[in-house]
């Protein structure tokens, strides 16, 4: 049997779905029947996730660490969706409504991406 520890934790806000931080750097998610759906590597040893954060339609996972990678993540795969390396230690992170957000006109679901950073 595996041990693991985790280090920070949060339960998806629409499915039975558990995102953990685990204390060698990875970031897996699990049903809440202990089943694996994936899991991500840190980017470099050593580095921890800091931060984790569903977004509202439990969709995407957004993942800051340690050495400063926000990472975004869709539900049904390991791979980031989107990084971006920071000047810090991510410490918080939190999805809101953008003006504009819903409003008519937008492509599809992964289109606000391109302005990611104002939302996360």
């Amino acid at each position: 049997m595996t041990t693991l520890t985790a280090t920070l934790q949060v339960y998806s806000p629409k499915m039975d779905i558990l995102a953990l931080a685990l204390a060698t750097g990875a970031v897996s998610l699990y049903r809440l029947h202990w089943q694996r759906i994936w899991s991500a590597p840190a980017a470099e040893e050593g580095r921890l996730a800091s931060s984790l954060a569903w977004r509202p339609d439990g969709k995407l996972l957004a993942c800051g660490d340690s050495g400063g990678l926000l990472t975004v993540h869709h539900i049904e795969a390991a791979a980031a969706i989107h990084s971006q390396q920071l000047d810090s230690r991510v410490t918080s992170l939190t999805w809101v409504s953008c003006p504009g957000d819903r409003e008519g006109g937008q492509e599809d679901e992964w289109s606000f991406l391109a302005r990611y950073s104002t939302c996360i």
